[in-house]
């Protein structure tokens, strides 16, 4: 019964974001995003998480983000010499627009749509 609830309000939050993705992915703010995201240093993460980031000198390490959304986060710790890898997210259409802008960023991680819960 539990996992059945869990089921049924993870699906209803999956089709949410999946409809709500097409704002996202479109129009003047997507399109700078995408010019940003084809800039080198391209980092869109807040200035103390950046500092924080800096300070414990992640170079050469690896990242993988669950709830990455269009993965500009995970994208943004190239420019901290972190390799993204892997970001996970339940929105098939996020996920594509994830692709882009590893694309736009000359970045290849891989992306998984999956619920969390259902991860090993």
């Amino acid at each position: 019964m539990k996992t059945d609830l869990r089921k049924t309000y993870t699906s209803a939050n999956k089709a949410a974001w999946n409809a709500s993705a097409s704002l996202h992915g479109s129009g003047e703010q997507w399109n700078l995003l995408l010019e940003k995201a084809s800039k080198p240093g391209f980092n869109l993460l807040d200035e103390h998480l950046t500092a924080t980031l800096k300070h414990l000198d992640p170079r050469g390490k690896t990242a993988v983000q669950i709830g990455c959304n269009n993965a500009r986060e995970l994208l943004s710790l190239a420019s901290l010499g972190i390799r993204p890898v892997l970001g996970i997210d339940q929105s098939g259409e996020f996920l594509a627009q994830a692709r882009q802008l590893a694309a736009a960023a000359d970045l290849a991680p891989r992306f998984l749509e999956a619920d969390i819960y259902d991860l090993p």
